[in-house]
C-alpha cells in the first residue's frame, strides 16, 4: 500500500484551459521535497469539470513530470471520481 504524504496537487488553468506546461513545472518543484507522489484530479474540485480525454491528458502529463527512476518511490494516484 501507499506510505507517506500525497498531496492533492490542483490543475492549472490558463483562459479555461489545462496549462500543461505549469502542471509540469508544478510537480517539477514538488519532486524536490519529501512527497511520496501526487493525487491528480484529486479533491480540488476541477475535476467535474474536464471530459475524459482532458483527465487523462492531465494523468499523462503528471506522470511524465515524475522521474523515471523514482517510479519505486513515486506513485501517481489518480481519482476515479467522475
Amino acid at each position: 500500500m501507499f506510505e507517506g504524504v500525497f498531496p492533492p496537487i490542483p490543475t492549472p488553468f490558463v483562459d479555461g484551459e489545462v496549462a500543461h506546461d505549469r502542471l509540469s513545472e508544478n510537480i517539477a518543484k514538488w519532486n524536490q521535497t519529501g512527497l511520496a507522489g501526487y493525487v491528480v484530479l484529486g479533491s480540488n474540485g476541477e475535476n467535474i469539470y474536464l471530459s475524459e480525454a482532458e483527465k487523462r491528458a492531465v494523468i499523462v502529463t503528471a506522470r511524465e513530470a515524475i522521474p523515471a527512476t523514482n517510479c519505486s518511490s513515486w506513485a501517481l494516484a489518480a481519482s476515479q471520481q467522475s
